[in-house]
């Protein structure tokens, strides 16, 4: 389908506004980039960029959160469909370490965005939207372990998804923030054996 002229050009100029928005947070950090400064960055007038983003500089970083998010989802999409525990296993421990992963791989972004949930009402929200998306997808796949008999049928995957994924939160908050000492594939290997086998040894261990 061709795209008319006025519309490429209101598409070119968002898509300007967003490599600006992310140059000057990456500079400048959350609470000092300004609407003028992403403006100026991107060669625009200050009422154009209401006209793309009438929120303001929360609306364009979830944005650019949503374009950092869409690998993160590209992991949880991993189809999930072992025919044993060991198959599990692997499958579960490369997407941990792969998620962790991509705290490296986006630590800048990732920074700003951990700086504004803090202080930005619309921002925590859609960090919230983005965790329950992971919630459903590892709780799909939970049931659909138990369905196979792989997994506990008396754990509730709600509960359970949320073990998985918060852990794996702090730890991606942790290299972020430049608090975290251990290696990523120590980190994935003991998250994914706590979260299939549990910490304590049991009568036939």
């Amino acid at each position: 389908m061709k795209i008319d002229g006025r519309l490429q050009r209101s598409l070119k100029t968002k898509e300007k506004l967003l490599k600006a928005a992310e140059k000057v947070f990456i500079e400048q950090g959350y609470q000092n980039t300004t609407i003028k400064e992403i403006n100026k960055e991107a060669n625009i007038g200050h009422g154009t960029f209401y006209i793309h983003f009438p929120e303001g500089k929360d609306e364009i970083l979830t944005h650019l959160m949503n374009n950092v998010m869409d690998e993160f989802y590209s992991i949880a999409d991993i189809e999930f469909t072992p025919n044993s525990k060991e198959n599990a296993f692997e499958v579960i421990r490369e997407q941990v370490f792969h998620f962790i992963s991509l705290a490296e791989k986006y630590k800048k972004m990732l920074m700003i965005f951990y700086e504004g949930i803090g202080v930005s009402s619309l921002l925590k929200e859609k960090w919230e939207d983005i965790l329950n998306k992971f919630i459903d997808r590892i709780v799909k796949d939970i049931r659909y372990s138990q369905d196979q008999s792989l997994a506990k049928k008396q754990i509730n995957p709600e509960v359970a998804s949320r073990i998985l994924l918060y852990s794996g939160e702090r730890f991606l908050w942790e290299i972020v923030t430049d608090k975290n000492k251990l290696p990523i594939s120590e980190i994935a290997d003991n998250l994914t054996h706590v979260y299939m086998f549990g910490l304590y040894k049991g009568p036939n261990d």
